[in-house]
């Protein structure tokens, strides 16, 4: 079976910017889907959530699939392994917030867009119920300083979590997409 990755961008990221970023990895013999999470609709982050979870199932019925989630992305791919971790073969959040603590708070960060608050608050449940066998199919990237997201809320106990040498939301965001695309995909693979 061949490999698929779908990719779930943040808040701010518009799926043209993510293509712009991946157009190569198609050649690295997986299939690249973008999952638009219209972040800045007024909509509760369920229905996103099953969209995800819909697009998972009709995927895997000719692809592994793999899931990344960049910044606002990474909550929501954790979710969405959460429901099919018989379906998906691996998950990666790029710089994404995972847990509600820490500085600037998730209200701030959320800046009134209660589906990414209600991903995160879900999110930082189910990492209290995944296995170690689960956290061994979950890579995090984060940057030596991110100025976004707080740091203890990106890694992961018991995954592969990766510091890449950037500092910066962004940059890091930017980065791992690109410069450190290898790394990703040999984890998916």
């Amino acid at each position: 079976m061949k490999n698929a990755v779908i990719i779930v961008p943040g808040l701010m990221d518009r799926v043209n910017g993510i293509s712009f970023l991946i157009k190569n990895w198609n050649k690295s013999n997986v299939d690249v889907f973008i999952h638009a999470a219209p972040w800045e609709d007024k909509e509760h982050f369920e229905p996103k959530l099953k969209n995800l979870v819909a697009q998972i199932d009709q995927l895997s019925k000719t692809y592994k699939v793999s899931l990344i989630g960049v910044s606002a992305g990474g909550s929501m791919v954790i979710n969405a392994f959460m429901q099919r971790k018989n379906k998906v073969k691996k998950v990666i959040n790029v710089s994404g917030r995972l847990r509600v603590g820490g500085f600037p708070s998730l209200k701030i960060a959320a800046k009134g867009r209660i589906a990414f608050k209600e991903s995160v608050v879900l999110c930082e449940k189910y990492l209290t119920l995944f296995s170690q066998e689960d956290c061994k199919k979950i890579m995090t990237i984060s940057p030596l300083f991110d100025g976004v997201v707080p740091m203890s809320a990106i890694q992961v106990n018991g995954a592969l979590n990766i510091t890449i040498p950037v500092i910066f939301h962004s940059i890091a965001n930017i980065f791992a997409l690109t410069v450190f695309k290898k790394k990703l995909i040999e984890f998916i693979k």
